[in-house]
């Protein structure tokens, strides 16, 4: 195909599947993406083994745009869906990628780890809802990758009540997955939630700025974006710890993640999205 091309010629071509969106406002998908870009690029600075995956969104006006598709992945919905065998997770990544201490099996539960935890802080700071399955993909190395930012920080499903209350998805599936909660996998992702934390709180202005940039943005009187207010934005340094010791912060994800773990509410809004054919 490059060969064919008038412009294979450059060093910079390259080639891109895109979902062209047409009837939808990109522009808040398009910011998720420039925090995620920003926290990916924290990480990586701090040299954190954290695992994201950020997609192009290029927002052409306000009810259209392109979408860059993520190739080898599906849905872990559709993993449930369609595979015949399924009875978990965690008995799914056996299935796929081997018996536990092979290792194609490590390679996995790693590159899962990595990415939980790193999706785990972002859903977190960014207070991203509608987290179901069908919202989550599965990487053909064993990683995760969340999709779908429509409903983050300020803005929710209209005459819907909030299901979801916990802070951030993780299942006793998930943990199995890793290895159960008394694993190495499993303190491995613990500990990389809180040097996330703690990499976000280092650099908070960083995101907080990037945000108040965007909320004078579009109008005079504030920001076209629903998900984001001054009030938003207040929430946002209040969540990334800035005024938090390092104590404080590795006891408040310590509490966290006993929420998320402990929450009925994430089974509950999954077996929702699976009635209704998600």
């Amino acid at each position: 195909m490059r060969r064919q091309s008038r412009l294979g010629r450059h060093p910079s071509w390259s080639l891109h599947a895109v979902i062209v969106k047409s009837g939808d406002d990109l522009r808040q998908e398009q910011f998720a993406m420039q925090m995620i870009e920003e926290i990916k690029e924290i990480w990586e600075e701090d040299k954190l083994h954290l695992r994201l995956k950020p997609y192009k969104i290029v927002s052409v006006s306000e009810n259209s745009g392109l979408m860059e598709m993520i190739p080898d992945t599906v849905s872990l919905a559709a993993v449930r869906r369609k595979y015949s065998k399924y009875t978990s997770l965690a008995n799914f990544y056996r299935e796929a990628f081997g018996e536990e201490g092979t290792l194609s099996r490590i390679n996995a539960q790693q590159n899962f780890v990595r990415s939980m935890a790193a999706y785990s802080v972002i859903c977190y700071i960014l207070k991203v809802k509608d987290r179901h399955d069908g919202n989550i993909l599965l990487q053909r190395d064993g990683g995760i990758v969340h999709v779908d930012y429509g409903y983050m920080m300020g803005k929710y499903m209209n005459g819907v009540v909030e299901v979801e209350r916990a802070p951030f998805k993780l299942t006793r599936d998930h943990v199995e997955t890793m290895g159960g909660e008394l694993s190495a996998n499993f303190l491995s992702y613990i500990s990389l939630c809180i040097q996330g934390l703690q990499s976000l709180r280092k650099n908070g202005k960083r995101l907080t700025s990037l945000a108040k940039g965007m909320l004078f943005s579009d109008t005079r009187l504030g920001s076209s974006l629903q998900c984001l207010s001054q009030r938003e934005v207040l929430e946002l340094e209040e969540r990334l710890g800035t005024s938090q010791s390092e104590k404080q912060l590795v006891e408040k994800f310590i509490t966290l993640q006993s929420q998320a773990l402990g929450s009925w509410s994430t089974t509950a809004y999954d077996l929702l999205q699976t009635f209704i054919g998600t």
